[in-house]
């Protein structure tokens, strides 16, 4: 197959794809495939989806299981911050040095 006809085929798929997410927004169903990140797995989102909810690479989400599904909810930015104990004052404390030095950790981290 000659470049051209790969890079037809290449935006071809992502039509069919997008069209394909189109249709499924009744029903808001997509069958995705994990893919390898370092030594984790990742799903990736497609954006008419992200559209649909509104989110961005800003966007902080939740992710939960209720033993058989995986959960994943956008949170508001005012409750970005995890809950890491039923401590109330430990977790006040928690809040407010993650939302102080968020910055910096963020800058530590790359």
């Amino acid at each position: 197959m000659d470049n051209y006809n790969l890079v037809a085929t290449k935006y071809l798929l992502r039509f069919l794809h997008c069209v394909y997410l189109s249709y499924n927004k009744e029903r808001k169903n997509v069958i995705k495939k994990l893919s390898k990140h370092g030594n984790s797995l990742a799903i990736l989102i497609d954006k008419p989806i992200l559209d649909l909810l509104n989110m961005n690479e800003h966007t902080y989400i939740n992710i939960k299981t209720d033993g058989t599904n995986i959960i994943i909810e956008p949170v508001q930015a005012s409750s970005a911050v995890s809950t890491i104990t039923d401590d109330s004052k430990l977790q006040e404390l928690y809040e407010e040095l993650v939302n102080k030095y968020d910055a910096v950790l963020k800058k530590l981290s790359k």
